[in-house]
């Protein structure tokens, strides 16, 4: 259960982090 929780609160944190560095790199907004 532990994990299932786990893999549920990163996932979104890493989707963010991923969005954040890209529009960063690429500012083409």
């Amino acid at each position: 259960m532990n994990e299932l929780i786990f893999i549920l609160l990163i996932c979104p944190l890493l989707i963010f982090i991923v969005s954040v560095i890209g529009t960063r790199k690429t500012k083409t907004y």
